[in-house]
C-alpha cells in the first residue's frame, strides 16, 4: 500500500513537470508573437546589435522561455519513461 502511494507521488511530480513545461512554451509562444506584433517604428530597437549579454537576453526573452519549457518536458517524458 505504502509503494502504491510512493509511485503515484512520483507520477504526480512527473506529470507536474510535464505541465510546467508545456505552460513555459505557451507562454514563450505568446511571448514571441506579441513582440512580432509590435507596431514596425521599433523595428530598430529590435534590430539593433546586442552590447552585452543582458541586452541580448532581454531582446530573446522567448527563445530563453521556450528553451527551459522544453527542457522540462524532455525530462518528465525521460522519467516517465524509465520508470
Amino acid at each position: 500500500m505504502l509503494l502504491m502511494l510512493v509511485v503515484k507521488a512520483e507520477l504526480v511530480i512527473q506529470l507536474g513537470v510535464l505541465v510546467f513545461g508545456a505552460f513555459f512554451i505557451l507562454l514563450g509562444l505568446f511571448l514571441y508573437w506579441r513582440q512580432k506584433n509590435k507596431n514596425r517604428y521599433s523595428f530598430e530597437k529590435q534590430n539593433r546589435e546586442s552590447k552585452n549579454a543582458w541586452e541580448f537576453t532581454k531582446k530573446n526573452f522567448y527563445l530563453l522561455v521556450l528553451v527551459i519549457g522544453f527542457l522540462f518536458i524532455i525530462t518528465a517524458i525521460i522519467t516517465l519513461i524509465t520508470k
